[in-house]
């Protein structure tokens, strides 16, 4: 394979998501997956190219070498099948054959969770460590957390729906992991909270636990969920989880209820009992691992939100969806370094007039025209500058963050690939293409 490319390890609802994905977007992909049904749809599946795929297990390092992950195009390995002890061979043959690989694994254990660490992974994840974290956010600054998923999201999709979890007294029904990560949540937020589970739970208060299905009239109602303001409905069976959320609904009308969908083929379900949000594993382990394969300024913008007012985030989310008409927007990096040969020219050759971010706001491809981008994030240096001002004079070695749509992309790429739209852009003249014609010019600047 000529072209840069990832190595999908596990082709389930996960693998399916990121290789449309991937697949939107140009980016090549070879996958691996023990079940041969799966590696079928994968020869059947209507990509743009034909992705190479192998049957067998991924745990196997000479499986993983025949696939590609030694190759120097190779730019990244993902371990997301449903053994996490596999994820973790994974994970220990990317450090050991590729050690600067990008790697990203899926697991649900802790202890494997941090044990992939130790190898080097780059991205770890947790799927009920994420939905607990993004709740407590989005109860915290509903806000900044919407923002988080917006970009976060994929490129073309509807933005996703903003969430205001209220405050007051919640029940959860279902206390393994993922009722877990939500209890500290909402304990962290000093938020009151009744569980219900059908285990023994003898480390939890009695005063806020009891043992129950949690699917009845009498088992909710003990749990206080009549002045209840939300419902986390937490089992990892769907057909418990809906008639917990049918029940309790009948029972106060009024509740914001979270729930907990395990099978992407119970999606029409969910979607007539219309919970308030929906968490899918898929859906949540897919978003968390475009996240970490995304450029590095998108990862630390996404970082940096969280130390921001809701406020701030208020108006920097409206003026995305003015820009992007409630479109995902897609993303890039602008590098202004010596494998650029415009930056070369616009700071080392001729460094005047100025560079400046507001150049890299009209087309050099349509005749100047307003293009339909933001600019998020600037790195000089060490420092990182969020939303710099349009006026910024760049520098040498800069990095520039944008968001936009693809006409603003090819424009900035052109921009940056032809020193002649480099200079349009920086002083609206044209300038001449041939050689005795750049000579003329270059005479009349000195007269």
């Amino acid at each position: 394979m000529n072209e840069p490319f990832y190595l999908i390890c596990g082709y389930g609802q996960t693998g399916r998501i990121l290789c449309e994905v991937l697949d939107t977007q140009d980016i090549r992909f070879v996958v691996i997956d023990q079940r041969e049904e799966r590696i079928n749809e994968v020869a059947l599946a209507d990509y743009h190219f034909d992705a190479p795929f192998h049957a067998g297990d991924a745990a196997n390092p000479e499986l993983l070498k025949i696939a590609g992950i030694s190759h120097p195009r190779c730019i990244g390995v993902l371990g997301i099948t449903g053994n996490e002890n596999t994820n973790l061979s994974i994970a220990i043959t990317a450090y050991v054959l590729r050690p600067k690989l990008l790697s990203i694994c899926r697991s649900k254990n802790q202890e494997i969770s941090d044990n992939m660490a130790s190898f080097g992974t780059n991205k770890v994840i947790n799927m009920f460590e994420a939905v607990g974290q993004q709740f407590q956010l989005a109860m915290h600054a509903p806000a900044v957390s919407h923002l988080r998923k917006i970009l976060s999201d994929f490129p073309g999709n509807p933005f996703p729906p903003s969430i205001k979890p209220p405050k007051g007294h919640w029940v959860i029904v279902g206390y393994g992991r993922f009722g877990r990560s939500i209890h500290k949540a909402l304990s962290q937020e000093g938020i009151s909270v009744h569980i219900i589970d059908p285990d023994p739970q003898p480390e939890l208060d009695p005063q806020i636990y009891h043992q129950a299905l949690g699917v009845d009239a009498a088992s909710l109602k003990i749990a206080g969920i009549e002045h209840a303001v939300g419902l986390f409905v937490c089992h990892d069976d769907d057909a418990n989880n809906l008639s917990s959320l049918a029940t309790a609904r009948a029972i106060n009308p009024a509740l914001f209820i979270v729930a907990r969908q395990n099978l992407a083929t119970n999606h029409l379900l969910f979607k007539a009992f219309a919970p308030n949000f929906i968490s899918i594993r898929s859906e949540v382990v897919a978003h968390e691992a475009l996240r970490a394969m995304a450029n590095p300024l998108l990862a630390q913008f996404v970082l940096a939100l969280v130390s921001k007012e809701d406020e701030w985030a208020s108006q920097l989310t409206l003026d995305i969806e003015n820009l992007c008409q409630g479109i995902v927007p897609e993303h890039w990096t602008v590098r202004l370094n010596a494998k650029n040969p415009a930056a070369v020219q616009a700071f080392l050759a001729r460094p005047l007039p100025a560079l400046q971010i507001k150049h890299f706001y009209h087309s050099v491809i349509d005749h100047g025209r307003p293009l339909q981008c933001i600019a998020l994030l600037r790195r000089h240096g060490e420092k990182d500058i969020l939303l710099p001002k349009a006026e910024d004079t760049l520098r040498f070695g800069d990095e520039l963050l944008f968001i936009g749509d693809h006409h603003a992309q090819q424009s900035h790429q052109a921009m940056c690939s032809e020193v002649s739209l480099m200079e349009y852009a920086r002083t609206g003249a044209e300038q001449p293409q041939s050689w005795i014609f750049r000579k003329i010019a270059a005479w009349r600047e000195r007269i």
